[in-house]
């Protein structure tokens, strides 16, 4: 099974920006989804999962800093990894606020593409590890469902078994009547018509079994339920 390509989102407010992080990135061949605003960022984030945003950090209105918290405030994308891209210098006091929001990296522009590009491509293996496993838990608890029903379903089948091999070792021990052939066993153990057992009792009342012979006929299975007829 091929593992979906993986979602890469890059927020920034400018137009050429977005363009330069669009062309460094293609080669990596997953999907690259532009934002550009902090608002856009978050609605993309309704649509779809992640891998790894790329968050500018001056933006007008909602800046990088404030999109990140709200990001890791909604529960579908408190985890995914941001990486900052800023064009001016990083303080010590900027930087430290970055990764207090959930930033895990920052990169000044312009950036360098062999750099960003291993940078995603980490956070991108990272996602398909993840989805491969969690498509493999979600298949062995499938495997394990149908084992568990079927397992179910044979432990049914042995019981009904069980049950009729009881009922009939009941009915072929204790009833004079078979069941398949009509006939009826006498006092002496001989199987023989109804009619000539009643001819030779009187007022005979009587359920069904079964003879030795409709016992082999009809559940080959159970050959020890067949009882054997008694010396004359």
């Amino acid at each position: 099974m091929t593992t979906p390509l993986a979602n890469i989102l890059l927020v920034d407010d400018r137009a050429e920006d977005r363009a330069a992080l669009e062309v460094v990135l293609a080669p990596l061949g997953q999907n690259l989804i532009l934002a550009e605003s902090g608002q856009d960022a978050l609605r993309q984030l309704l649509k779809a999962e992640f891998a790894v945003i790329l968050l500018d950090v001056q933006m007008p209105l909602m800046d990088g800093l404030e999109t990140a918290r709200l990001i890791r405030q909604r529960e579908r994308s408190k985890s995914v990894p941001i990486i900052f891209i800023t064009g001016a210098a990083v303080t010590g006091d900027e930087r430290f606020k970055g990764y207090e929001t959930g930033a895990v990296d920052y990169l000044l522009k312009p950036v360098i593409p062999d750099i960003l590009r291993g940078k995603v491509r980490v956070f991108v293996d990272l996602y398909r590890l993840k989805a491969d496993r969690e498509e493999q838990i979600r298949a062995l608890a499938a495997v394990n469902q149908a084992l568990l029903e079927s397992m179910a379903e044979r432990d049914r089948a042995e019981q009904e078994r069980a049950k009729l091999a009881t009922e009939v070792k009941i009915l072929s021990g204790l009833l004079p009547i078979c069941a398949g052939c009509k006939m009826i066993r006498d006092d002496r153990g001989h199987w023989n018509q109804i009619e000539s057992y009643i001819a030779a009792h009187s007022a005979a009342q009587f359920s069904h079994g079964m003879c030795p012979e409709c016992i082999v006929k009809y559940y080959p299975e159970y050959p020890e339920l067949a009882v054997p007829e008694k010396a004359a």
